[in-house]
């Protein structure tokens, strides 16, 4: 068997142990303790970062002068990296995380054209870094173990089983950007949880997502509120499992980062894959189906992966936007395109 195979054996393995939540090698984290020591370093984080990007970018700037569009980029790639970089620190897992840390060993012996965009590439580095702390800043202890656990663990080198325990599903409502973040487990009351926070939340327009997943008939009971209010579906991280089934939900289904992922598994009954000829099945296919989505796509996928494993692709892959799963990716694709 080839490493490569082993790795992603391993890394699948891996995230089934998220998302069973097997309570192993997990942390518990306490409280409002936590929560207070956990701002505190990400504030002073914050600030090295600030003051880093600012020097690096002065750098920069004192090579090309009046043309300062030189020493600023638009691009996100490596803002992943730095989000688990922020987000193991504030979970206690500094050693796991260590080789996402920015060690730029730039010598500035001389203002150089080259030196000028190597700072560049820094300070952009910590640009992205503070976008990231600023976002982990005002969150709880659970919606911080969410995104470690979901988009962190097994990836960008973080080895090992080191992940948090999640008890509860949440909510937050941003009402600038009507935008509804939902986090969690889809459990026995998932949707009933669902329809309180769009309740108590006026004006939403797009339901944020991220979620190991759960039980399929709350998934689709979920998705079947959210179209009816004609609300859109985001990822704000990876999406596994049953939670596909509630990202069909949106009329429109966006990505807008490259990094989350979609899992696809098998149906399980007491940890027993379901037949597939099961009534479980055709009650998704026609939930698909309803959705304008590709049933038979969908169904192929969850056929794909044994309930003990997970088919994890990329949520911006072209897959998806030709199954209309996914109706507009970032730097991806626009599910029109293929006449939908």
């Amino acid at each position: 068997m080839s490493c490569k195979k082993i790795s992603v054996m391993l890394s699948n393995f891996i995230r089934l142990l998220l998302i069973l939540a097997s309570t192993s090698s997990s942390i518990v984290l306490a409280g409002n303790n936590f929560d207070f020591q956990a701002k505190n370093i990400l504030n002073q984080e914050l600030q090295k970062a600030e003051a880093e990007e600012k020097r690096y970018r002065n750098y920069c700037l004192a090579y090309f002068h009046s043309d300062r569009m030189a020493c600023f980029s638009n691009s996100t790639y490596g803002f992943q990296e730095q989000f688990c970089y922020a987000t193991g620190i504030a979970l206690g897992f500094e050693k796991e995380v260590a080789h996402l840390k920015i060690n730029a060993k730039i010598k500035f012996f001389k203002v150089s054209e080259a030196e000028a965009f190597s700072a560049q590439v820094v300070a952009d580095d910590y640009s992205m870094l503070q976008t990231a702390l600023r976002n982990l800043i005002p969150r709880k202890k659970d919606e911080i173990a969410q995104f470690w656990n979901l988009d962190c663990v097994g990836r960008h080198g973080i080895q090992g089983a080191h992940f948090a325990t999640i008890k509860n599903s949440f909510f937050r409502y941003d009402p600038k950007s009507a935008q509804l973040e939902i986090l969690g487990d889809i459990d026995k009351e998932y949707s009933k949880k669902i329809a309180l926070a769009i309740n108590s939340s006026p004006g939403v327009k797009t339901i944020l997502l991220s979620s190991g997943g759960g039980f399929v008939y709350e998934a689709m009971s979920a998705g079947r509120l959210i179209r009816s209010l004609r609300l859109d579906t985001q990822l704000s991280g990876s999406c596994y499992s049953a939670c596909p089934l509630v990202f069909l939900g949106g009329v429109h289904r966006i990505v807008f980062r490259e990094f989350p992922m979609l899992g696809f598994h098998q149906i399980s009954l007491n940890g027993m894959a379901l037949q597939k000829n099961d009534k479980t099945y055709h009650d998704v296919y026609r939930y698909v189906f309803d959705m304008g989505a590709s049933a038979p796509i969908f169904i192929k996928l969850m056929h794909s992966a044994s309930p003990l494993s997970m088919t994890n692709i990329q949520a911006g892959d072209d897959l998806f936007c030709r199954g209309n799963i996914v109706t507009w990716a970032q730097r991806g694709c626009d599910s029109r395109q293929y006449g939908w």
